[in-house]
């Protein structure tokens, strides 16, 4: 039996190149659809991935969605906590800081740790996390931490706009704007236009929770405006929606998250209080690092 192990790097500057070595072949993919196609058609034993930013931790989500028992290694630069725990929370098995190590070595580092021992760490993490900030007890402390929570909710199913209203009652969390019904009128919105100028009153949001089947225009058109605006790359977008059918679609256009509405009201509040926490990361994040060029 070969005591060759085979690793993907997800790498968009190559850094760590391809290389064999007794126990270990290494490939590169230069793009997440690389990395994608790859792994849908070849076996690894481990996905090395590289996130500079905030914004690249949709590739974790991605990649554990399509091979969820494979170990998963996030490297960072270092110095970002937040983009760490981001990582984390976003599916990555361990995070290690970007360094001159080569490929096997960080392998090796991460080999001692079972899939499954690590799996239950980062569920720990994120209940510890999610106690911690949105329990009753803390009420005074969410609120706080929160305050800058203002998400942009577009859905055009008023039964829906209920439950999702109730849903953030429910889970201690502000919904101060107006829902949108249809997908141009959240651009309009966004925009400041017909009727959305005065930011006093229509403040822009800080995220957004979008459908997707709806009148005029879908949430993947909105998802693609907001992500063509240099003003809007870091506004986090999560998808709610009903059909599980466009998460590639979603996720490549830019979504940070996508979730599929479930069929009850606690569900509900659970998706709306885990993007919360998720929001709240990508906040902390954003802030250590340096924004767009």
């Amino acid at each position: 039996m070969s005591s060759f192990q085979r690793v993907l790097i997800l790498d968009h500057d190559a850094g760590l190149r391809d290389r064999r070595s007794s126990d270990l072949i290494t490939d590169t993919a230069a793009t997440i659809s690389q990395a994608l196609d790859r792994l849908a058609t070849e076996g690894y034993d481990a996905v090395l991935c590289r996130v500079d930013k905030p914004e690249e931790v949709s590739f974790l989500l991605r990649i554990k969605k399509v091979v969820p028992a494979v170990p998963l290694v996030a490297l960072t630069p270092g110095g970002n906590p937040a983009l760490d725990d981001l990582a984390r929370d976003s599916g990555a098995d361990e995070v290690q800081a970007r360094s001159s190590l080569g490929a096997a070595e960080v392998i090796s580092r991460s080999r001692e740790l079972r899939v499954q021992g690590r799996e239950l760490v980062a569920q720990r993490r994120q209940l510890i996390a999610r106690r911690r900030i949105l329990s009753k007890e803390w009420i005074n402390q969410v609120r706080e931490v929160f305050k800058g929570f203002l998400p942009l909710v577009v859905e055009d199913n008023p039964d829906q706009v209920v439950f999702l209203k109730r849903a953030f009652e429910k889970a201690f969390l502000p919904c101060p704007l107006p829902v949108m019904r249809d997908g141009l009128e959240a651009i309009h919105y966004l925009q400041g236009e017909a009727g959305y100028g005065d930011r006093a009153t229509y403040p822009l949001p800080t995220l957004a929770i979008l459908d997707i089947k709806m009148p005029k225009k879908s949430g993947l058109d909105v998802i693609q405006w907001i992500r063509s605006r240099p003003k809007f790359a870091r506004l986090p977008v999560f998808m709610l929606t009903a059909s599980p059918d466009h998460y590639d679609t979603a996720m490549t256009l830019g979504a940070n998250d996508y979730y599929t509405k479930p069929m009850e009201s606690g569900g509900l509040r659970e998706i709306l209080r885990t993007i919360a926490v998720r929001w709240w990361f990508f906040q902390q994040a954003f802030e250590a690092s340096p924004p767009p060029r």
